[in-house]
């Protein structure tokens, strides 16, 4: 592991000691191992819960899910495809797609509605666009509304400035932007029902953002100096302005209900950056990596970091509850909040300014292309 990655992993376990060390944290979840063991191993990395949300009631709901191939994305796509709902994944590619298909099949989600998928890569403005095209088409059209869609795909960190296909800072781009464009597109295309559930995937690193005056509109794309955690916490900012720009204009009686999460540190592929691009890369530079100051480094701080690492079961939790329509069960007010462990909780100062929104909002709708 490089010095770049073992700084960026013992600045997330510093985040997750902040974030995550409440009496309802400590409460909830629990080592699955001795993690100052010896042996430093993948179960060793997460906190299990002794029980996680289920979800009912979700016959005739069609669910939309970006990044429904891994992490949080597919356990969603799992328990609300058990709970009967229709669900829709977006796809990197074909491969990734049929793959989360053939998984659903072999351990029978709901084998009286397969999961389906539609090719998207959020990384290109034009793949979203064709992928909207082809949700369509699943939709019959129009005559199939969309009951709940969840923004739930991202990156995180990445150590060095990079664009995606359009130009864009690539955190920016693919966390927020593409989110943006994707949202308008099926709400211009009529195909969300009136009452539909938008859930969009934030996290309490829109404070890292916060601290520092909010997103810096002077210089969104990070073009004048880029810092991996900065950029990260402006797009999870950008996440939750949306989410309630989103609900000011939109929401209402009989009209959709916007929503920001954050699932908490959650041991998936988004902290690929991170750990190693996979699990596997991982477990291969442990092995490969020889220098006794940088094993001691890594060791120590992927020990820190799992003290406070959620597995997916737990860290799926929230926008479950919210997906399968358990904030309504309970009587529980989600409209334009911001959510963490299925309570609407207080983001950060700068998490909810109009004004910054407003902003955010016209520059989406010009560098995207797409107007609400």
């Amino acid at each position: 592991m490089n010095p770049l990655r073992i700084s960026l992993l013992l600045a997330w376990a510093a985040s997750a000691n902040a974030l995550v060390r409440t009496p309802q944290f400590t409460s909830r979840y629990h080592a699955r191992n001795n993690v100052f063991g010896p042996r430093l191993s993948d179960s060793m990395l997460t906190l299990s819960s002794s029980s996680f949300y289920e979800p009912t009631g979700c016959d005739g709901k069609v669910v939309l899910i970006t990044g429904g191939t891994s992490g949080l994305g597919r356990e969603s796509a799992r328990r609300l495809s058990g709970a009967g709902a229709r669900v829709i994944i977006t796809a990197r590619d074909v491969e990734k797609g049929e793959k989360t298909v053939d998984l659903a099949k072999q351990n029978n989600w709901n084998p009286s509605t397969p999961i389906e998928y539609v090719v998207m890569n959020l990384n290109d403005q034009q793949s979203i666009k064709a992928g909207v095209a082809d949700l369509k088409s699943k939709l019959d059209g129009t005559s199939t509304k969309i009951d709940v869609l969840m923004n739930n795909a991202g990156v995180m960190a990445i150590p060095e400035r990079t664009e995606t296909k359009d130009g864009f800072e690539a955190q920016f781009g693919i966390n927020h932007l593409s989110h943006f464009a994707l949202t308008g597109l099926i709400m211009n295309d009529g195909l969300l029902n009136l009452n539909a559930k938008i859930i969009s995937l934030s996290s309490s690193a829109h404070s890292i953002a916060s601290a520092k005056g909010g997103v810096d509109f002077s210089d969104i794309q990070s073009e004048r100096g880029y810092d991996a955690w900065k950029a990260y916490g402006a797009s999870k900012l950008c996440n939750l302005l949306f989410a309630t720009e989103l609900q000011r204009r939109y929401g209402g009686k009989n009209k959709i209900t916007s929503t920001a999460v954050h699932p908490g540190v959650v041991r998936t592929d988004l902290a690929r950056y991170i750990f190693g691009t996979t699990t596997e890369e991982s477990e291969s530079s442990e092995k490969d990596d020889t220098n006794p100051i940088s094993k001691f480094l890594k060791n120590t701080a992927m020990r820190a970091v799992a003290l406070f690492i959620k597995d997916v079961e737990s860290g799926a939790d929230s926008q479950v509850w919210l997906a399968s329509g358990g904030a309504d069960k309970e009587g529980t007010d989600v409209a334009g909040k911001y959510i963490v462990d299925m309570k609407p909780v207080a983001p950060s100062e700068g998490g909810t300014g109009e004004t910054a929104a407003q902003n955010l909002w016209k520059i989406s709708e010009a560098l995207t292309g797409v107007e609400y």
